[in-house]
């Protein structure tokens, strides 16, 4: 008998097909003449400018463009500047248990496919994020667990989905790992995209929570944290700390775009 979930796919695919008659395919951000739905044209992919492989694995900051012997992070302690921001300030003694992986840097076309997916309900847009993702699956498929960050109650209900859980799962089921969307928990805070890189530290402290019922799920795992866009990384350093604390071995957080 066929599943369920195999029917929806089949329905999915016979609508798209049936579509290509109405409305033919288009790039998902300038809208010219693709082959495929869910996709980018040749000019947008190559204004996509990948990262992964030329930032700080303990900050996050991009190497290259402030210092070819050692990241922003390295410098700053390195200067005894006990007033500046550090990235990742308090993970830093607890570096050889976490790694930082950021695929893309925050330029317009990332902003546009991001804004789309998240303000303006374009849902199939997971379809082309998820294909990115896993262009260097290799970098991340040995983790055991994947985990979202998480968002507040009402911001899903008024959203209507977490696109981050979103892009988790489907992070998941591609490389074959269990998912774990309800260990961290989402509490009610300012909105961080308003405030300093300073406050959004402070912002963070109380802003998450673990589930101590499934504590049991991430003892010894190698947890692999996903979020779409890293700005100073004091949500990716609020979780983790969760995380390691409450008895996960190592955590690989992975972001979409670093801005």
């Amino acid at each position: 008998m066929i599943s369920t979930k195999k029917i929806f796919h089949l329905i999915l695919r016979l609508i798209r097909f049936l579509l290509t008659f109405i409305s033919p395919p288009s790039c998902i951000c300038c809208k010219s003449e693709v082959l495929d739905y869910d996709t980018l044209c040749a000019n947008c992919w190559n204004d996509i400018y990948f990262i992964w492989n030329s930032h700080c694995k303990y900050c996050g900051e991009i190497i290259e463009y402030n210092s070819p012997f050692y990241c922003l992070c390295e410098k700053q302690y390195l200067m005894h500047d006990k007033e500046a921001f550090i990235p990742f300030e308090e993970l830093y003694e607890r570096r050889e248990q976490y790694t930082i992986i950021c695929l893309t840097l925050y330029t317009h076309i990332v902003i546009n496919l991001m804004i789309s997916f998240k303000n303006n309900a374009q849902y199939f847009i997971h379809i082309l994020l998820s294909k990115i993702f896993l262009i260097h699956r290799e970098k991340f498929e040995m983790t055991s667990l994947v985990v979202p960050i998480p968002m507040h109650d009402s911001a899903v209900r008024r959203r209507g989905y977490n696109h981050t859980a979103i892009m988790a799962k489907n992070i998941s089921t591609s490389i074959k790992k269990p998912y774990l969307h309800n260990i961290l928990i989402k509490q009610y805070n300012k909105i961080q995209k308003t405030l300093s890189e300073k406050d959004r530290v402070k912002n963070v402290k109380s802003a998450f929570t673990i589930n101590r019922k499934l504590l049991h799920q991430i003892k010894n795992e190698h947890i692999l944290l996903v979020d779409d866009v890293m700005t100073t990384g004091a949500t990716m350093q609020q979780c983790t700390s969760l995380l390691l604390n409450n008895g996960a071995s190592f955590v690989t957080i992975l972001s979409f775009a670093k801005t």
